[in-house]
């Protein structure tokens, strides 16, 4: 720093303020190498979960077609129409036990609110 006649200042510093100021340096770098290294261990981490996944996933659409051969290969005694039709009519039979379940509470509820408002 240059003063009011060009002279130079300096200031002085004492030996346990630069000691503790190199010291707290020496932490902040210590802490930004943990917090790379957590970085790449994270990144590695996340590398070997997507492999992991890519595997499962592999490893699961073998074993559903495995499952499709398996069960196209087994004999059925009215054929592969009569289970997907027996598929449909028991879907459609839920339906409409859902269907008259519902209607039945309706009943219900409306001969209840009858008799309430006799």
């Amino acid at each position: 720093m240059a003063g009011k006649n060009g002279d130079v200042l300096y200031s002085q510093i004492d030996y346990e303020s630069a000691l503790s100021g190199k010291k707290d340096v020496l932490e902040i770098e210590r802490s930004f190498l943990n917090v790379m290294q957590k970085i790449e261990n994270y990144q590695s981490l996340r590398k070997r979960e997507f492999v992991i996944k890519l595997k499962l996933k592999n490893t699961l659409k073998e074993a559903k077609d495995k499952i499709v051969n398996i069960t196209e290969s087994l004999p059925h005694p009215h054929g592969i129409k009569a289970i997907k039709m027996n598929n449909i009519e028991t879907e459609k039979r839920f339906k409409e036990s859902k269907k008259s379940k519902i209607e039945q509470d309706l009943m219900e509820i409306q001969s209840k609110l009858e008799e309430l408002s006799k």
